[in-house]
């Protein structure tokens, strides 16, 4: 034989094949879910929930953090609180 391949090359290939596949699938799936789905409005919930979902539509749309503003007030805090530490 003028070419030897080794199984191990060819189960690496075989499994990464496999996780791009599924990866792919998973996210195509994903997507399809949060474009093609209607989702309802967010009534009966909490007022918090409500809000979330209204600075989240308008980071979406505008390009900024703001809760329940026009303008970017709010801010990303640190992972872990000073009172942790």
């Amino acid at each position: 034989m003028l070419f030897k391949v080794r199984r191990e090359a060819i189960n690496t290939l075989t499994v990464t094949v496999a996780l791009v596949l599924i990866v792919t699938l998973a996210l195509y799936l994903r997507l399809k879910f949060v474009f093609t789905i209607d989702h309802p409005p967010l009534k009966g919930f909490s007022s918090d929930a409500v809000n979330y979902d209204l600075m989240a539509r308008q980071f979406l749309d505008k390009g900024f953090l703001g809760y329940m503003s026009s303008r970017p007030n709010a801010y990303i805090t640190r992972a872990i609180p000073c009172s942790w530490l």
